[in-house]
């Protein structure tokens, strides 16, 4: 039975070897905790989304206004019409 040797990771020696596989910074302490990250890019997606819909439910209330008034012209005119023809 062979005896396993441990692994020894090698260390980049210049920024160009860094570059080309991912290495962790084993000096440097983590600046963001990957669950906040997560979490907030989560939460920035849902504001959007949210924010979004409300601008198209906006738009669609709008949009309903414009088109009760345009069929409201259109019975008026079409009843100012019946009246003048029946003179």
């Amino acid at each position: 039975m062979r005896t396993s040797e441990p692994i020894h990771e090698v260390e980049p020696t210049s920024a160009g070897d860094r570059s080309t596989a991912f290495q962790a910074m084993t000096n440097e302490p983590e600046h963001y905790s990957g669950t906040v990250l997560l979490v907030t890019a989560y939460a920035l997606v849902w504001v959007i989304l949210l924010g979004w819909l409300a601008m198209m439910w906006r738009k669609q209330s709008k949009l309903v206004g414009r088109i009760k008034e345009i069929e409201h012209a259109i019975e008026k005119a079409a009843h100012d019409r019946g009246v003048h023809e029946d003179r």
